[in-house]
């Protein structure tokens, strides 16, 4: 492809998987098409988090803030909910018309972008309605929000690219859905003789569970563990680096898209935070079980249990007293994805 096309790339302001990807998704465009330009519109806390791999992905892949930062995100009380916070992105989004106006969008989550450019490509493995459903009696900005993407839905029925394992009911039946398998980078090459001595309590970025990442990592460091968090204020805050990863024998979390692929790529076992308000969470933890990524719920445990279990992965650093074996997952889902936006959008 010599002619110059600019892509922009839309991601929720909720968490950070959703920008993890797509960034894995750029930087595969950007290797097979070098004429291709592209926009990465995020939030400022995800730019810091992956300030990094964004800034390897130059030149021609340039960074948009000011516009994401009001999108919906999960909240835990209904009235918490504003038409501001759940649509005012689409403000700006108006404001800048050279997002709106690139040959191609990509909107990770973002349905409501397809008011705009009814050919974007969606992202996700699950639909902001069917968080915000039980809150449509209750809060009549969560009630249009849900009247309007179920709308658009089913009257644009738009390509959506998912995690096949994951997707949840409505993503399959509203969608037009293209699922790949898990998308981890394609240049991963992991370090299988690593003693891997720590443990990561992650409580997402939505931020609703610092309290029980918080009470959890002080059990287990009560218990000699060595222990890091997502906890900003935590001296042994993690920092999400591939060196630090491969030091991570188990994850506790609250089971994101993200941390779950996180998991899968280092063939990690993971311990569940229930987040029961939040259903994509809630079939995100019945989903990772079945799966056997997820060995268990915390909220469900007894203390002896849980340390029990702790014991059992992180004896001497390794999984020596462990009869588990992690699944063997496809991991070629990032390399899936770009294969079809190049015939879907006619590419080569």
């Amino acid at each position: 492809m010599s002619e110059k096309f600019r892509l922009t790339t839309l991601v929720s302001a909720n968490g950070f998987g959703h920008v993890r990807r797509q960034i894995l998704v750029a930087r595969e465009l950007r290797r097979r098409y070098s004429s291709l330009e592209i926009t990465l519109v995020v939030t400022e806390a995800q730019h810091r988090r992956f300030k990094l791999e964004i800034d390897d992905l130059s030149p021609k892949v340039d960074v948009c803030l000011g516009v994401s930062d009001e999108s919906v995100r999960w909240r835990l009380k209904p009235e918490e909910y504003t038409d501001n916070n759940l649509n005012g992105w689409e403000i700006e989004w108006r404001k800048r018309r050279l997002l709106g106006s690139s040959d191609f969008v990509i909107s990770d989550n973002l349905v409501a972008v397809l008011d705009y450019r009814p050919d974007a490509i969606l992202f996700g493995s699950f639909l902001w309605h069917e968080v915000l459903a039980s809150y449509s009696n209750l809060n009549p900005a969560c009630r249009d929000f849900v009247s309007r993407e179920i709308r658009l839905l089913k009257k644009i029925k738009p390509k959506m690219i998912c995690n096949g394992s994951l997707a949840t009911k409505p993503v399959m039946s509203l969608t037009d859905p293209v699922c790949v398998s898990w998308m981890v980078d394609p240049d991963f090459s992991p370090n299988i003789d690593r003693v891997r001595s720590s443990i990561l309590i992650h409580g997402g970025g939505t931020r609703t569970l610092d309290d029980s990442v918080r009470s959890t990592a002080k059990l287990l460091r009560a218990h000699g563990y060595s222990v890091r968090t997502d906890l900003e204020d935590d001296n042994q805050c993690f920092d999400y680096t591939e060196e630090s990863w491969s030091t991570i024998g188990l994850v506790i979390c609250r089971p994101g898209v993200g941390t779950a692929t996180e998991c899968v790529k280092w063939s990690t076992p993971m311990l569940t935070f229930r987040d029961v308000k939040n259903e994509e969470a809630e079939f995100m933890t019945t989903r990772l079980t079945d799966l056997n990524i997820a060995l268990g719920t915390v909220d469900e445990m007894t203390t002896s249990r849980l340390l029990e279990i702790v014991s059992a992965f992180m004896s001497r650093g390794s999984m020596a007293n462990s009869s588990y074996v992690f699944p063997d997952f496809k991991i070629t889902g990032v390399e899936e994805s770009v294969d079809f936006l190049v015939k879907y959008w006619n590419l080569n």
